[in-house]
């Protein structure tokens, strides 16, 4: 899949933290910003591993919002940096059409907060390289390794939402692999114990 996004730069500018989106596992993910008002994106994958059928966020993209935009702001596809394109594992061009549509700009609503913890065995002894994924309401997926300490940190998480925390280690099965958090302030506790 390859695509020019564009935007308007009264509205957003500095694109980053652009990720694969939920419904884009397994892709390969290069991108062009090197234009003010456009993003150019490519997504690659394997033949034997195609986008499922349907509705899917294959991107995520963060922008920085002026004090000044509009209440919503128009988001476009064009072919001027990157071919609007999706092809088969052949490369054969599929038919496809790409839609811009107003994107709703709303104002700050809720702070930023940590979201933070330990992983533990039975014995509280410090569990170090376990990963630790963060997930959103929106399926957006963070994640971090324990320290030699056992503890792990996810800055910069919006209060007011629902995520799911889940573990995995190769060596420890947990007895709660998963929580569920419905953040309002700043979580410390956020701890995880083996099963021995």
């Amino acid at each position: 899949v390859g695509f020019t996004l564009n935007y308007n730069v009264a509205d957003l500018s500095n694109p980053t933290n652009i990720v694969v989106g939920a419904g884009g596992a397994g892709a390969i993910l290069t991108t062009n910003t090197m234009q003010p008002g456009k993003v150019g994106i490519i997504l690659d994958k394997l033949p034997s591993q195609p986008f499922p059928a349907g509705t899917r966020q294959i991107v995520a993209i963060e922008f920085d919002v002026s004090p000044t935009a509009a209440p919503t702001t128009p988001i476009t596809f064009t072919s001027d940096v990157v071919k609007n394109e999706i092809v088969n594992g052949t490369a054969t061009g599929l038919t496809a059409t790409f839609d811009g549509a107003p994107i709703v700009l709303l104002p700050p609503t809720a702070a930023m907060v940590p979201i933070a913890g330990r992983v533990v065995s039975s014995t509280g002894k410090p569990v170090k390289d376990t990963i630790v994924y963060l997930t959103d309401d929106q399926g957006f997926i963070r994640s971090t390794v324990t320290t030699a300490a056992g503890t792990y940190r996810f800055d910069e998480i919006e209060a007011g939402r629902t995520y799911v925390l889940s573990v995995r280690n190769k060596s420890f099965r947990f007895a709660q692999p998963t929580r569920v958090i419905n953040l309002t302030d700043a979580v410390e506790d956020a701890d995880f114990v083996t099963m021995e």
